[in-house]
């Protein structure tokens, strides 16, 4: 069976005479051309590489354009989320697919965007929750949006102030280089674990909840997540903002970890509430 992945496309045209029919079995799946009349399955072992000067010899009702590479087209398709059914559209689409994979990644996937220093591109608040919309190619859930509102998004592999590695929307450690997607669900379960009755609280509680722990803090409140779990929402509301970082960050003004655990904090009273 051959691995397309690994495929290298050359400059040569297929001699039909030399293709033999293959019969699939349990281990072996043949290559099968399609939108023909007919399906033809392509014994790879026996096919002969003429000149392109030469004229091949096809099968009956298949045309050259019909000759692809299935593993390589099937990747094309995927990638464009699009099924090409109109051959001068599938050559469009694969301008524009050249071009994004001409495109400089970051280690999460996304395009490297670089501002006027050189360095990566940084998204906050709503722009960010634009661009990380637009790059997700959906509209992003309440939860998702919170955590990019207050983790901004830098388009790029960049070193914090602290010297930690970072990337995307503040993915450090082993989320550094993962995609936004598999980060953020893997915290959203950690909430999920962490608080007893998280399916049944209303999304504006699940969202800071989520946003809470994609920055660690829930992880490392257990009188907080106590008092939560058993119920007790005005105390927990309290323990939640009764530790020395909120403390001494306080005393110097607001700034984006106070806001973040002061939204929880109301979230919570919110629902106390209701």
């Amino acid at each position: 069976m051959i691995d397309f992945s690994k495929v290298k496309p050359v400059r040569a045209n297929i001699d039909f005479k030399k293709v033999k029919p293959v019969i699939a079995d349990a281990a072996t799946k043949p290559t099968v051309i399609k939108d023909s009349p007919t399906e033809y399955s392509i014994d790879f072992s026996q096919l002969k590489a003429v000149r392109s000067s030469d004229s091949p010899i096809l099968p009956k009702g298949v045309s050259k354009e019909q000759i692809l590479d299935e593993g390589l087209r099937s990747k094309r398709e995927a990638a464009l989320g699009k099924t090409f059914t109109d051959i001068e559209e599938r050559k469009a689409r694969d301008l524009e697919l050249e071009k994004d994979l001409n495109t400089p990644k970051s280690s999460f996937g996304w395009p490297t965007e670089k501002d006027q220093s050189g360095k990566p591109k940084v998204y906050l608040g709503a722009k960010a929750v634009k661009r990380v919309s637009e790059l997700s190619n959906k509209e992003l859930s309440l939860a998702e949006r919170r955590v990019v509102e207050e983790e901004g998004y830098v388009a790029g592999d960049y070193k914090d102030d602290k010297g930690i590695q970072t990337s995307g929307v503040g993915q450090t450690g082993k989320w550094s280089g993962k995609t936004f997607s598999e980060t953020f669900e893997s915290h959203k379960q950690d909430a999920r674990r962490l608080v007893k009755d998280f399916d049944s609280m209303p999304e504006y509680l699940q969202a800071e909840l989520v946003q809470i722990t994609y920055r660690g803090d829930l992880q490392q409140s257990p009188n907080m997540r106590k008092l939560l779990n058993s119920g007790k929402y005005k105390e927990a509301a309290k323990e939640l903002l009764n530790n020395q970082e909120y403390i001494k960050r306080k005393k110097k003004g607001d700034d984006g970890v106070t806001r973040r655990l002061e939204a929880l904090h109301d979230a919570i009273i919110k629902y106390s509430r209701e």
